[in-house]
């Protein structure tokens, strides 16, 4: 595959994740792993789909939106794995695949929440411009 394909693949991916992770946020359910997979076309915990839950990551720091990447999990453990604390540190918040599990947990559901209040919030937005 060359770079092109690669950057035009994990761009399809990430929009995939971001469309899933947001009906997740306005459902109040979680997209598991494994479902992700089947939707992207990449195992759980591959190459490809740490690329774009990566991606997305960077995306929603630069737009100063939260993580919809939160909303993404494992039907083991609940929660998002190590690589979305990882990450999130890397981007200079105060969490890493270190962090205690209380700490991973609160900063979790903060992102869980900030994802349903943004996504909210932009559907009235957008509401109040069509009226």
């Amino acid at each position: 595959m060359t770079q092109a394909n690669k950057l035009a693949s994990t761009d399809i991916r990430v929009a995939v994740i971001r469309g899933a992770a947001m009906k997740a946020a306005i459902d109040g359910n979680p997209v598991f792993y494994r479902d992700l997979g089947g939707m992207i076309e990449a195992h759980s915990g591959s190459g490809p789909m740490n690329d774009a839950l990566t991606k997305l990551m960077e995306e929603n720091h630069g737009a100063k939106e939260p993580f919809y990447s939160s909303m993404v999990i494992s039907s083991v453990s609940g929660m998002p794995s190590d690589g979305f604390f990882k990450t999130a540190g890397a981007l200079g918040y105060p969490i890493s695949e270190t962090s205690s599990d209380v700490d991973k947990f609160k900063f979790w559901r903060e992102q869980v929440k900030a994802c349903h209040n943004h996504v909210f919030s932009r559907a009235n937005a957008q509401s109040k411009k069509r009226h």
